[in-house]
């Protein structure tokens, strides 16, 4: 390689790392850049990243360029990654390949998830109002949540084992199907526009559907679960379907005014609130 050409294109990444006060880095034979701590590229105003990152050790944040429109470039690994409010970006490609925490909450311009890691514990992309697919999902994490994307109509891509998932707020959601088989938490809180709970998890230990105000039965909630919540579900007509067994049941101002007597016959609670 031209050392004339190697020399100008690191001082080039050493002029723009230090502009940023990026510190503790390495600069690899391939120009990638290696840094041994944090990466806080929040609120810069960049148009691209115009580095290649390799490792990270710690966090990578590149939140709030609002006219940030690709992430190539960002780190191959880090621990917390972030690119939340980004309202240009199309596309997670580029996106490390490995985290622990990945956030893009708020990306307005998202329409899917095809880029991102293929392994992280956490991953949550709220309030991506374009958002129509979640395919690219990792398969599997801890906790997931696509809250608020209010032009998601399905859940098809979604992880297939989760620990938390939670899909409240997707006003355009028809249906749970595709969600995960098993998971500890799950709530789809406030999809107005859902109509069944077919596709439910299976198993579950605390699951809300409160204000969904479409649905009109409890077909297909999980048949066990501790905590179960149908309150402020306006239009529900019925309560068939219920958990068969619960520690607490909650129906608070439902649709179909329900007694305490009238949720015991289908559902052995502990402890029932309406």
């Amino acid at each position: 390689m031209n050392k004339l050409f190697v020399h100008i294109e690191k001082q080039r990444i050493i002029d723009w790392l230090e502009s940023m006060e990026i510190k503790n880095y390495t600069i690899n034979k391939d120009f990638t850049v290696d840094v041994n701590g944090e990466v806080n590229l929040r609120e810069k105003n960049l148009l691209e990243i115009p580095v290649q990152f390799g490792v990270v050790t710690g966090y990578f944040f590149v939140s709030n360029n609002k006219n940030l429109t690709s992430l190539v470039g960002a780190p191959k690994s880090c621990e917390i990654f972030s690119c939340s409010g980004c309202t240009s970006l199309t596309s997670l490609v580029g996106s490390p390949e490995k985290c622990k925490e990945f956030y893009c909450h708020g990306c307005a311009s998202l329409k899917n998830l095809g880029g991102s890691p293929k392994s992280c514990e956490k991953f949550y992309c709220d309030r991506c109002t374009s958002l129509k697919s979640l395919v690219g999902s990792p398969e599997k994490c801890k906790e997931f949540s696509c809250f608020g994307c209010t032009s998601l109509s399905s859940l098809v891509g979604a992880p297939k084992e989760c620990e938390i998932f939670s899909c409240s707020g997707c006003a355009s959601l028809t249906s749970l199907n595709s969600a995960p088989k098993e998971c500890e938490k799950f709530s789809c809180s406030g999809c107005t526009s859902l109509t069944s709970l077919v596709g439910s998890p299976e198993k579950c230990e605390e699951f809300s559907c409160s204000g969904c105000t479409s649905l009109t039965s409890l077909v297909g909630s999980p048949e066990k679960c501790e905590i179960f919540s149908c309150s402020y579900c306006t239009n529900l007509k019925n309560i068939i379907g219920a958990p068969k067994e619960c520690e607490k049941f909650y129906c608070y101002k439902c649709g179909g005014k329900f007694t305490k007597e009238d949720i015991l016959k289908v559902c052995d609670a502990k402890e029932v609130v309406v």
